[in-house]
C-alpha cells in the first residue's frame, strides 16, 4: 500500500487507468436484470480486485432473496468479475455464470495439442511438454507450467525458433481452470451470452451512474468500512424506493385509463378527527 489515510485507514487507493488515485472504498452491486432493483449492495476494500469480491456478493444476495422464497439460478458480470475461481466455482454451486473471459485467455495453442487426460502437451515436433510446477503470476492468478525435455529440444531442428537463443527447453503456461474457461467462453460466445450482455449493459450498469450522479455515492463523508457501507445502503434504498414510487404511478395511470364508465366515488386517504355540525 503506497497511501495511507491516517483519519480513516481503512480506505485503499483505487487505480484505474484515465482516472486520478484516491483513497476510497469499492462499492459492489448486485441488481435484478428484470426490473432494474438493487438487491444487495456492500462496501469492499478498494486496494483488490473487483473479482475477489463476487462470491461473498453472490454469497449474500443469494441469502436475501432466500427469504422471499427466491432462487439466484444465473448471474452476467463484466469482465472485471473474470477468474479461473469465479468460473468453477458458479458451477459447484450450480449457477449458471455469463462473465467474459479474460483477454489474455488463449484458447489454443497453435501448433500445440493439449491432452486432457495426461495433463501435457505435444509441439509440432512431437515431442511431450510435462506438467512441472503451479505457481500464481504477478495478477495473482493460478497457473500451471509445462516444459519439454532440455535433451529433446537440443536435438530439435527448429530449436532456435521455438524456445530462442537464451532459452534451454520449450516452456508453456496455462490457468489451472483451463477447462473452466472454456466452457465460459463458449457459453459468451452463445446466443443466450450475448443476450445476457446487453442485459447487463442496460438494466445493472446504468444503475451504478445513477447512484453515482444523482444519489450522492461519488463521494462518502464517513470514516470505516461499516460507515461506507451504510451509506451505500441508504443510496440502494432511495433508489429502490424511488423505482416503487414510479411503478404504483405507472400502475395507476394505466388502470386509470382502462376506465370506460363514470368515474367512481373517491375516498380520501386519511380520515379527519372532527365532525359536521
Amino acid at each position: 500500500m503506497t497511501h495511507y489515510s491516517p483519519t480513516d485507514p481503512e480506505a485503499r487507493i483505487a487505480v484505474k487507468p484515465g482516472k486520478p488515485r484516491q483513497l476510497c472504498y469499492l462499492a459492489s452491486i448486485a441488481v435484478d436484470a428484470a426490473e432494474g432493483i438493487i438487491t444487495h449492495i456492500q462496501a469492499d476494500l478498494a486496494g483488490k480486485k473487483d473479482s475477489v469480491c463476487l462470491q461473498s456478493l453472490v454469497e449474500n444476495t443469494r441469502s436475501r432473496l432466500a427469504r422471499h422464497d427466491l432462487k439466484l439460478r444465473r448471474i452476467a458480470a463484466d469482465a472485471g468479475y473474470s477468474s479461473g475461481e469465479n468460473y468453477a466455482w458458479p458451477e459447484q454451486e450450480k449457477i449458471t455464470g455469463f462473465i467474459p473471459v479474460h483477454g489474455l485467455f488463449q484458447k489454443q495453442r497453435e501448433g500445440f495439442v493439449y491432452d486432457q487426460l495426461k495433463d501435457s502437451f505435444t509441439c509440432p515436433q512431437g515431442k511431450l511438454l510435462t506438467m512441472t510446477r503451479h505457481f500464481v503470476d504477478r495478477e495473482y492468478y493460478w497457473k500451471k507450467s509445462y516444459r519439454a525435455s532440455r535433451k529433446d529440444c537440443n536435438t530439435c531442428p527448429v530449436r532456435e525458433a521455438c524456445p530462442g537463443k537464451k532459452a534451454r527447453e520449450k516452456k508453456l503456461d496455462m490457468t489451472c481452470f483451463h477447462t473452466h474457461c472454456h466452457r465460459a467462453y463458449s457459453r459468451q460466445t452463445s446466443k443466450k451470452g450475448e443476450y445476457m450482455k446487453k442485459l447487463r449493459q442496460s438494466r445493472a450498469e446504468p444503475v451504478l451512474g445513477t447512484l453515482i450522479s444523482f444519489l450522492a455515492l461519488r463521494r462518502i463523508n464517513t470514516r470505516g468500512q461499516a460507515s461506507a457501507h451504510k451509506v451505500m445502503l441508504l443510496s440502494a434504498m432511495a433508489f429502490n424506493l424511488r423505482k416503487l414510487l414510479r411503478w404504483n404511478r405507472k400502475t395507476d395511470l394505466a388502470a386509470a385509463r382502462a376506465l370506460t364508465g363514470p368515474l367512481p366515488l373517491l375516498f380520501p386517504l386519511f380520515s379527519c378527527p372532527f365532525s359536521l355540525r
